[in-house]
């Protein structure tokens, strides 16, 4: 008996009913069971022969989590000879680059832009910066104009 197991990306769970489903279809004729236990899914065949043998695994994210590791394994080997096995590392790079604004989607959040319309103080400090600019300006214009005008008395 073979052993497919997979590491799940933190946050995320498989729900053991959908495996049992997906077991049941008969779409692998070779996969006998398949369970999800701390944090990886374990697929049992009766065997592995050179053809292709593929698995698909619906994953849920449970709890949001961002910042995750680049790298997860999957590690293939004989049930009953755990010492004849591969591991392979597979890439979840769309998982790594999320940050917490992306996962969160709390609208309490105050400066998260994507799930909150509020504008973060850094593009007020460049309006509030004009608004100064054009008020010094003004008071210059205003002084130099006073300065450079003559009052003529003719009495």
């Amino acid at each position: 008996m073979a052993v497919i197991e997979i590491d799940i990306p933190s946050g995320y769970i498989v729900h053991q009913p959908d495996l049992e489903e997906y077991c049941g279809q008969q779409t692998n004729h070779l996969l006998r069971y398949a369970e999800f236990y701390d944090g990886k899914v374990s697929f049992f065949l009766d065997y592995l022969d050179g053809g292709l043998t593929c698995v698909e695994v619906l994953a849920t994210r449970w709890y949001p989590v961002a910042n995750q590791t680049r790298w997860l394994t999957l590690k293939v080997f004989d049930f009953y000879a755990p010492e004849r096995f591969n591991t392979t590392m597979y890439e979840a790079t769309p998982l790594y680059a999320q940050n917490i604004c992306h996962v969160c989607g709390s609208f309490q959040c105050p400066y998260c832009p994507s799930y909150n319309t509020a504008t973060s103080r850094r593009s007020t400090l460049k309006l509030d910066t004009i608004i100064y600019l054009l008020f010094f300006l003004h008071l210059r214009w205003v002084f130099y104009y006073r300065k450079t005008t003559a009052v003529f008395d003719f009495a």
